[in-house]
C-alpha cells in the first residue's frame, strides 16, 4: 500500500502552510503536472478536535480553505483525476496556539430576582461602548476589503453574523469558542467562492485578533453577540454610506481611537 501512495503521490503535491494559528483561515491548494479534472479533498482531524470535517474545511474544485480552533496534527487527501488517472496528494500540517475555550459555569445566580436592569444587549448607538466597535468596523473593512466589494458583499457578510447573534439571543448558542466558529463557517459559506473568503480575510483575521485581546472581559456568549451585531452594523454602514457616514455621529473622541466592551478598551 505505501509503495501505490508512493507511485500516486509523485508529481502531485498540496501547497500550504505547514503550521496554522488556531481559529485562523488557511488556503491549500493542490497542483498536478497534467489536465486535472475532479477533485475530492478528505481531512484527518486529531482526536482532540470534536468538529467535523465540515465544519473545518471548505473545498472550492483544486482549493480548499481550513480553519479549525483546536491545536493539532491535521492531515489533508486530495484524489484527482489528472490525465485520465487516479492521483493522490497528501498533506500533513499543525494548528498551533489557542482559541477561547469554552465560556466557564456560572454556577447558581446569587441574585435570582435582580429586578430591572440595563440590557444586556444594547443596540449600538451613540451613548453605548459598542458604538466604538461599529465605527472601528466601518473604517477598517473599507481599509482591508476593495470599495467595490464592500459595497457588493458587504451585506451578505453581516447578514451571517446577525443569523449567529440572533441564534445567541435565542439561547440556541452558549458557548463562546462554538460562536466564533459559527461565524466564521457562516461567513465563508455566504460569500461562496474561495475569492470572495480571500477579499474578506484579513478584515476577519484582525476583527479575531481584536476579540483575542479583550477576550479575558467576554465571558459569555452575550458579549460576543454584542460586538458582533456592532461590527455587522459598521460593515453595512461602510457598504451604504462608507466610512465618513457611518462614523460622524461619534462625539467627543476622535473616531477610531478606541474600540471597547464594558470596562475594557483597547487602543490602536
Amino acid at each position: 500500500m505505501n509503495v501505490l501512495l508512493g507511485l500516486l503521490l509523485l508529481g502531485q503535491v498540496i501547497n500550504g502552510p505547514d503550521t496554522v494559528p488556531a481559529g485562523r483561515l488557511a488556503k491549500f491548494e493542490f497542483s498536478a503536472s497534467g489536465n486535472v479534472a475532479e477533485v475530492i479533498w478528505l481531512a484527518w482531524l486529531p482526536d482532540t478536535c470534536p468538529l467535523s470535517e465540515d465544519d473545518v474545511v471548505m473545498p472550492f474544485g483544486n482549493v480548499l480553505v481550513f480553519a479549525s480552533p483546536y491545536p493539532g496534527p491535521y492531515r489533508l487527501i486530495v484524489a484527482a483525476s489528472v490525465d485520465g488517472k487516479l492521483s493522490l496528494a497528501k498533506k500533513t500540517f499543525r494548528v498551533e496556539g489557542t482559541s477561547p475555550g469554552p465560556e466557564p459555569n456560572p454556577g447558581p445566580n446569587p441574585n435570582p430576582n435582580p429586578g430591572p436592569g440595563p440590557n444586556p444587549n444594547p443596540p449600538p448607538g451613540p451613548d453605548t461602548p459598542v458604538t466604538e466597535w461599529r465605527k472601528w468596523a466601518a473604517e477598517k473593512v473599507v481599509q482591508l476589503v476593495p470599495r467595490e466589494y464592500v459595497r457588493a458583499e458587504g451585506d451578505i457578510v453581516a447578514r451571517a453574523m446577525l443569523s449567529v447573534v440572533m441564534d445567541i439571543k435565542n439561547g440556541q448558542i452558549k458557548d463562546t469558542r462554538q460562536a466564533r466558529e459559527l461565524v466564521r463557517n457562516r461567513v465563508r459559506t455566504s460569500l461562496g467562492t474561495i475569492e470572495a473568503i480571500e477579499r474578506w480575510t484579513k478584515f476577519s483575521d484582525l476583527l479575531a485578533s481584536q476579540l483575542d485581546r479583550v477576550k479575558d472581559s467576554l465571558t459569555t456568549v452575550g458579549h460576543y453577540a454584542v460586538i458582533w451585531e456592532a461590527v455587522a452594523y459598521g460593515i453595512r454602514d461602510a457598504a451604504t454610506h462608507g466610512v465618513a457616514g457611518a462614523t460622524s455621529g461619534s462625539r467627543g473622541q476622535e473616531a477610531g481611537s478606541r474600540i471597547c466592551t464594558g470596562p475594557v478598551c483597547v487602543i490602536r
